[in-house]
């Protein structure tokens, strides 16, 4: 099975195809760009940081904010602030100096300090505003991905409940760290393949969207999960996931592999830090992640249903995955 190349949430680590005997490891970017690939039998590598997000920011040519919309990042604010200031020093100076017939004394000194603190409130304001800029900026790019990953959301919505900050897990082993979330997208996209991944995500953004417009300010991510369309799309998903686990046990041990080597890495003297996937963790996210299947496998019209478009080899395995995980 081909890794889905253009999956963005495997950025700044490396996704691993499980059908191979050797492992296909590719590395992407920060941005979600394929960098090299290789083949590699050890999958234990570490995500790197995220990019920094763009935002508006401030002219690098005249010290001046520029019309919304222009982007920048935080060292681009961070230096623009600091060509505004050394502006306002340089021509504070160059004007003294052509007073003083090029040369200054200690009362010119105290007089440009005096006049450089009086502008230092306009430099505040602009530094406050920039800062503010970028808080906004940022904040709309969190909005807007969430928004577009209206699939991501609907699956993990299934292990939501297990999901437990860093700070809680020393007292709840048996929750789950957010920072297995990268692996747990990249092994999505690994299980699912391009073209199929690709699909989800249109129909479950497509979805979201109409009820977003459907619900206005009353729109509740609930209805997305609730919906029978959002079942639909989560339930092919699981089957087309479910092809990989022939051999549950083989799979399984890939899977905590897999996570563990794509954790978010913290320090290790902050909470939470020895967290690792474990069998059990692994089994529970299985059981939660493959619900539909178990809810249709028990219902005998569901189960007939689904049996009228899959073939009985496939309805079989579907049985024998369920009771396997228990």
């Amino acid at each position: 099975m081909n890794a889905n190349e253009d999956e963005a949430q495997a950025r700044g680590g490396r996704a691993i195809d499980p059908g191979a005997d050797d492992a296909l490891a590719i590395f992407y970017d920060d941005n979600g760009k394929i960098q090299h690939k290789q083949i590699d039998t050890d999958p234990v590598k570490k995500p790197a940081e995220e990019s920094v997000a763009a935002a508006p920011g401030i002219s690098r040519s005249s010290g001046e904010r520029p019309a919304a919309g222009s982007d920048a990042s935080a060292e681009d604010y961070a230096e623009d602030i600091a060509d505004l200031i050394e502006q306002k020093f340089m021509g504070l100076l160059r004007q003294r100096l052509a007073q003083g017939d090029g040369s200054l004394n200690e009362d010119d000194l105290a007089e440009m300090s005096t006049e450089f603190r009086a502008q230092m409130g306009e430099i505040r304001t602009i530094f406050l505003d920039a800062v503010k800029s970028y808080a906004n900026a940022s904040q709309r790019s969190v909005n807007e991905e969430h928004r577009k990953n209206a699939f991501h959301r609907l699956m993990v919505h299934r292990f939501e409940s297990r999901l437990a900050p860093d700070t809680a897990l020393d007292k709840t082993p048996d929750r789950l760290s957010r920072r297995m979330l990268p692996g747990f997208f990249s092994m999505l996209s690994l299980m699912i393949g391009q073209e199929n991944l690709a699909k989800c995500h249109r129909e479950a953004d497509a979805l979201a969207a109409r009820l977003r417009a459907e619900m206005g300010d009353k729109f509740d991510w609930a209805e997305v999960y609730a919906s029978k369309e959002g079942r639909r799309i989560a339930l092919r998903a699981e089957i087309l996931m479910a092809r990989n686990f022939r051999d549950v046990e083989k799979r399984i041990d890939w899977l905590i592999a897999f996570i563990n080597g794509n954790l978010i890495s913290i320090g290790s003297s902050r909470p939470g830090a020895g967290w690792s996937f474990s069998e059990a963790a692994a089994r529970s996210l299985l059981r939660d992640l493959f619900a539909g299947i178990r809810a249709t496998m028990v219902n005998k019209v569901r189960r007939d249903a689904l049996a009228n478009s899959l073939n009985e080899s496939t309805i079989n395995q579907l049985r024998d995955l369920v009771a396997a995980l228990g």
